[in-house]
């Protein structure tokens, strides 16, 4: 099976129910499923937090000193019951915060190993409180002692009219400027199109960003909070790699929260962009580890 044939079959197997209570993880349905897919990877060892599943290639304690650490939430918002995931001829429909990027990156791990200083973690409570996020940040650095530097998965409501690969957004670099501008370099760099979506609007004023983006790249609002915040807090350099995805309810009628991006309804991804967006994470996870 292909990696994009399997990346379309995660998406129904993975979007399912796994809940918390914002302390431990009460529902692991999916967290369960990814365990099971990554029984004959190389992602043989595996950590267990009240609010997160880590994977890595060798013992976390053999890791190399900077470790690369991808996060991808597997909680719901609180309060959106339904979830359903449909294959259409040219695109996806459903409740892919944040099934989507869980699958994304199941494929990746499943297709060809990262490397060997990469941690994936699958996190709990990113909707409310990042309690997965903190309690893996704390873990890391008291328990093995690494240096770390994050990527965050997530879904976006950016760069839809520009018909967007991926956004970065949320690029927390301050303690890493020479790491940053490699990312955003290599964004540049890429034929597709792609969104810088700030974590402060002073963020597109800063020398190293309008030096290395060109201005038609930048959108002017500032992006959600996200788990990059929880590892800046931790003086940690991280930003997030988002998948652009059509509101199915612009509204927000039916959502939870008044917010599109968690109604019951769902989410639209066609499916070019959906292998588009796989083939430049695995890019990007390639430079942020060299950088």
């Amino acid at each position: 099976m292909g990696i994009q044939e399997y990346a379309i079959r995660q998406l129904d197997n993975l979007t399912v129910r796994n809940t918390d209570d914002g302390k431990k993880f009460i529902d692991t349905s999916r967290l369960d499923r990814i365990e099971r897919e990554l029984k004959d990877s190389p992602y043989r060892y595996c950590e267990k937090g009240k609010l997160f599943h880590a994977y890595a290639r060798v013992p976390f304690e053999k890791l190399d000193q900077d470790v690369i650490v991808i996060t991808s939430h597997v909680d719901f918002k609180r309060g959106t019951e339904k979830c359903f995931a449909k294959v259409e001829s040219d695109a996806m429909v459903g409740t892919f915060d944040n099934s989507i990027t869980n699958a994304a990156i199941l494929s990746l791990m499943k297709e060809d190993p990262l490397p060997r200083n990469t941690v994936v973690v699958f996190t709990g409570d990113e909707e409310e409180g990042s309690g997965g996020a903190k309690e893996f940040a704390r873990l890391i650095r008291k328990k093995w002692k690494k240096h770390m530097k994050a990527i965050v998965l997530d879904v976006t409501s950016d760069g839809l009219g520009a018909d967007a690969s991926f956004t970065i957004e949320n690029g927390c670099f301050t303690n890493d400027k020479t790491w940053g501008r490699k990312i955003l370099s290599w964004a540049e760099d890429q034929k597709e199109n792609w969104r810088y979506v700030p974590y402060k609007k002073a963020d597109l004023q800063r020398s190293f960003i309008k030096d290395t983006i060109s201005s038609k790249n930048f959108v002017k609002h500032r992006a959600g909070e996200d788990e990059a915040y929880i590892f800046k807090k931790k003086d940690c350099p991280g930003f997030s790699f988002c998948l652009p995805a059509e509101f199915m309810d612009p509204a927000g009628v039916l959502a939870p929260d008044g917010w599109g991006m968690h109604s019951p309804n769902g989410l639209r991804v066609k499916k070019e962009k959906y292998f588009r967006y796989i083939r430049a994470l695995r890019e990007v996870i390639l430079v942020a580890s060299a950088a």
